[in-house]
Parts: C-alpha cells; sequence; structure tokens
C-alpha cells in the first residue's frame, strides 16, 4: 500500500487527479467543478495542512477582584444616584396604579360611541359583551340586547345567545356566540 507523500507515516487514502500522487485525507481537497475530483494541495494552490506547534501551556496565577469606585456626577452638592432610583420606583408604582385601576375599573366605565361609526359600534357591543362575560353572572337577553344595538340582530337559541352583525367587513365580525350557564363568548370573524 502506498503512504501520503507528506505523511510517511500514513497510509494513502487518495489519489490527486491532476499529478497522480497519492495522499491522506488532509492533504487532498474535493473539487466539484467542473467534476467531482480529489486535488492535493500543491496542485490547487492551497497551503497544505501544517499543525500548530505545541507551545507549553504558562500557568497563571489568578488575579485578585477589587472594585474599582464609578465617579457619579453631583447635583448641587448631593449624589444623582438616590434621584433616579426614586424615579424609577416611582413610575413602577404609578405603571401599576394604572394598570390595576383599568382591571377594576374597566366593569364600571362606560363606552361612548357613535351610531355613525361600524367600528365604534363593534367595539361598543364587544367590550359590553366582555364585560358581562368578566362578571361571570349570565346576563338577561334585554342587557345583551342593550349592549348591542341595532345593527346588530340579538338571537336566543337554547342555553346561547347569537349577536350578528349585518356587515362582517364594515363591523369587524360576523357573529359572537355567548353561552349563559356558565357565561361565555366567542367571536366569529
Amino acid at each position: 500500500m502506498q503512504t501520503c507523500r507528506h505523511h510517511p507515516d500514513r497510509n494513502s487514502t487518495r489519489v490527486c487527479s491532476v499529478c497522480g500522487g497519492y495522499f491522506c485525507d488532509e492533504c487532498v481537497s474535493v473539487r466539484y467543478y467542473p467534476r467531482e475530483s480529489d486535488i492535493c494541495h500543491h496542485c490547487s494552490g492551497e497551503k497544505p495542512y501544517e499543525p500548530p506547534p505545541e507551545q507549553e501551556q504558562l500557568e497563571e496565577a489568578p488575579t485578585p477582584q477589587r472594585r474599582i469606585p464609578l465617579p457619579l456626577p453631583k447635583l448641587d452638592g448631593e449624589s444623582l444616584l438616590p434621584r433616579v432610583e426614586w424615579v424609577v420606583f416611582l413610575a413602577c408604582a404609578v405603571i401599576i396604579v394604572y394598570r390595576l385601576a383599568v382591571v377594576l375599573g374597566n366593569s364600571e366605565t362606560e363606552l361612548v360611541w357613535s351610531p355613525e361609526s361600524p367600528d365604534d359600534m363593534a367595539v361598543h357591543c364587544l367590550g359590553k359583551l366582555g364585560r358581562m362575560k368578566r362578571t361571570g353572572v349570565s346576563p338577561s337577553i334585554n342587557a345583551i340586547e342593550s349592549a348591542c344595538p341595532p345593527p346588530f340582530m340579538v338571537e336566543l337559541v337554547d342555553n346561547y345567545v347569537i349577536i350578528r352583525s349585518p356587515d362582517a367587513d364594515r363591523f369587524g365580525f360576523s357573529e359572537a356566540e355567548m353561552t349563559l350557564n356558565p357565561v361565555a363568548l366567542a367571536v366569529v370573524e
């Protein structure tokens, strides 16, 4: 068996299609143009593989860690950091209070809508239905009809109410089904 031209201690596994020399897998590249063939690094113009020289690994002593104090800007003789912390704290508190007000106050807020705008009418109707669902109390058919006035069509079928819009493109939904016991709401676009 032939040995590799560059590594005499290895058996050859490939033959260069240009020079016909025997090489190991490390010394040959596969080319796919114009057809698949093996070409040695010398014929392809590539630099042959050379293992990196072995270097002694020096063991480094761990460096002690120390904290470097960062200078903070002073504002009228006071540090700016406590003020920034309070501003962030107060902003978070305002956001939390606002979200609680929205969640808790949502059932009491009356939606204002314009009968000329289909979007406002759909938001009004679906918003009222959503509030009824959140309370969990089974609403009456009259309450549903007042939440979704004409041009919406409200129909009671067994244990659920169907609310149909005259035009799905204008109103954003074609049908909403509200189950009365237990209270659930499903909207079909």
